[in-house]
């Protein structure tokens, strides 16, 4: 079944903001919250937390998300004194007697539940301590004025969260370190169902250090939604009738290279495997990963992989509410 359905694509990252080697709190330094956040040109800024989060408008082109993001951070930078330095990094922790001294508005953890990748709740991280995480969120827009409890607009989340992890977990280890934040807010599978479609919650904010992959962001989570509208297998979105049986992929087990060799080849064979899976399905492939980014080391897989051993459950089982 093939279904021509419009996209757009969106982001909410956060990022920390340091004064010399220390992590200082963004809630007093910039405009907005989360319930009045402060529009700009191309997006908005708030602070979320100790952090500064902001938003770009949804974007149906790889041209547009790489202008918007750049364009929303200048406008942040110069709205912040140069003092502040920008980092994003997936965690920090601030020194316990400066952390003391932060008003409750700016230290309680208030993000909203969100859901794993069979549809069930989220729990609520604790025991984080000074300890505060950012995120690199993706929205993706394909309807409008969902109900989120329906439960086929929650199956067609939970489907292509699947798919978008089975994607995006197969490459994160290149660009991200993580092992913290992964096992609290940035579970695989992690997401929110929106009244225009989904926000994918399981990447980090670290993608952000390097612009050559934001384009790659872009069309990669562009050619996942294609897979999931227009491939053999995708009969998730805007269906009338939950499937019984599972009819889900998760193309990143074959993925994980378990041999000694270089990051390039690392990078190289999973290029090919995922290009494997797009032939298969007679689409075109995403463009490929760049072998030749400088990856960050020392990063352990077992995080990822012990959380991608889920089961995969029959759908209409998931669905709570």
């Amino acid at each position: 079944m093939t279904q021509n359905i419009k996209l757009t694509i969106g982001c909410d990252p956060e990022f920390f903001l340091f004064k010399g080697r220390k992590p200082v709190s963004a809630h007093d330094i910039v405009p907005g919250d989360k319930l009045n956040p402060h529009r700009i040109k191309d997006g908005m800024v708030q602070a979320d937390g100790t952090a500064v989060e902001f938003g770009i408008d949804p974007c149906s082109t790889k041209e547009e998300f790489v202008s918007r993001i750049d364009s929303v951070l200048k406008q942040i930078r110069d709205m912040i004194p140069k003092e502040y330095a920008f980092k994003f990094t997936p965690t920090v922790k601030y020194d316990q007697a400066y952390f003391d001294g932060l008003p409750k508005s700016a230290v309680e953890l208030g993000c909203s539940p969100d859901y794993n990748i069979r549809g069930a709740r989220n729990p609520r991280p604790s025991g984080v301590g000074t300890m505060r995480t950012g995120s690199g969120h993706l929205h993706l827009g394909w309807t409008k004025d969902q109900d989120i409890t329906c439960k086929h607009h929650r199956w067609d989340c939970t489907y292509l969260v699947n798919m978008l992890d089975g994607y995006f977990q197969s490459y994160r280890h290149f660009w991200d370190k993580d092992t913290e934040r992964v096992r609290m807010y940035g579970m695989p599978g992690a997401h929110r169902p929106k009244p225009y479609g989904l926000e994918y919650r399981s990447l980090s904010n670290a993608w952000l250090n390097y612009p050559e992959l934001w384009p790659w962001m872009f069309e990669s989570t562009q050619a996942v939604f294609k897979f999931c509208t227009q491939g053999t297998r995708g009969y998730a979105i805007n269906r009338t009738e939950v499937p019984k049986e599972d009819v889900s992929l998760h193309p990143n087990r074959a993925v994980y290279v378990r041999t000694p060799v270089d990051i390039p080849t690392q990078i190289a064979r999973t290029n090919k495997q995922m290009a494997m899976m797009f032939s298969y399905e007679k689409l075109s492939p995403p463009p490929p990963f760049p072998v030749d980014f400088k990856a960050v080391k020392g990063t352990p897989m077992g995080v990822i992989e012990e959380q991608l051993e889920l089961e995969q459950d029959d759908y209409t089982g998931l669905i709570d509410g």
